[in-house]
């Protein structure tokens, strides 16, 4: 069984890169129409940058006391002693 398997895969070989061309083909094809169409057109929504929100820089020492708090731990709301 095996074999006969082999057999036509083989058989198959000289076949292949005809079929391999054809489908080369028909890739280009459509990456042509795909370029003369409208999909790959920049949008001029898209390509300003107005729509985009703008955060204020933090300085250093902003940054160093948002990494330390992150570091401190929970902070526990102990009940009073009564």
């Amino acid at each position: 069984m095996i074999a006969k398997d082999a057999q036509g895969d083989i058989a198959a070989l000289p076949n292949a890169p005809h079929e391999l061309d054809l489908e080369r083909e028909r890739v280009l094809a459509a990456l042509d129409r795909l370029k003369q169409s409208d999909a790959l057109k920049p949008d001029e929504r898209v390509a300003s940058a107005e729509h985009v929100l703008s955060t204020p820089a933090m300085s250093n020492a902003d940054k160093i006391a948002l990494f330390r708090s992150h570091l401190s731990g929970p902070r526990r709301n102990l009940p009073a002693p009564v």
